[in-house]
């Protein structure tokens, strides 16, 4: 009867609920569902590694500083707001009173610890950074294969950024002068070397990040 009352594919299935979340239960359960219905885009749980990511708009970043439980904080905010726009007084009442009891530390810790089992919110070592011609930059994520630069994109679950920009027309006089004057003009030879200090400079930022 409980099941019942989501719609197929609802409030679990994607992560962000279509349905009210005046039907979600005041439990624990209740609450990691209205977590992810409001911040669910935005954080990734990876339980091999007990370790919250959090999208920054550009990657997802381990969560070292509380980001999560800010959004379960935030979570119970929003409850109090939903209760206020109830028209019974004592299912109002209720959804209120359930919220001040989720203030206390143990139930948002409950609310976290319940949403990473949530469908959609797991993810596993494997899945991160899997693309490997996939290249985070500070302007957009550049597709290796393509050169295409297009704008950072949560599925892509990148981890990982080199905090330089990518401009497809930039151009370094000095060193192409450089190349020129050394290997007297060798175009087949510049490109190698252009190509070979390419690839040395992808690796070592590779191992840096």
């Amino acid at each position: 009867k409980s099941i019942s009352r989501y719609e197929p594919g609802g409030l679990l299935g994607r992560g962000a609920s279509a349905a009210p979340l005046s039907a979600t239960h005041r439990t624990d359960i209740g609450n990691a569902e209205r977590l992810i219905a409001h911040h669910g885009r935005d954080i990734r749980y990876c339980a091999p590694r007990a370790q919250w990511l959090v999208w920054d708009g550009t990657r997802w970043q381990p969560d070292a500083g509380n980001g999560v439980t800010q959004r379960a904080m935030d979570t119970v905010g929003r409850t109090y707001r939903e209760a206020a726009g109830i028209d019974d007084p004592d299912e109002r009442a209720r959804l209120a009173k359930h919220a001040l009891f989720s203030e206390r530390a143990e139930r948002l810790k409950a609310m976290v610890w319940v949403a990473g089992s949530l469908p959609g919110v797991g993810v596993q070592p494997d899945d991160l950074d899997q693309d490997r011609h996939l290249v985070n930059l500070k302007n957009g994520t550049l597709d290796l294969r393509t050169l295409e630069l297009r704008e950072h994109q949560r599925q892509d679950l990148i981890t990982r950024i080199a905090p330089v920009a990518y401009h497809p027309e930039a151009r370094c006089p000095a060193w192409e002068k450089f190349l020129d004057d050394v290997f007297d003009g060798d175009a087949a030879m510049i490109r190698y070397l252009q190509r070979a200090a390419g690839l040395a400079h992808v690796r070592k930022v590779d191992r840096a990040l």
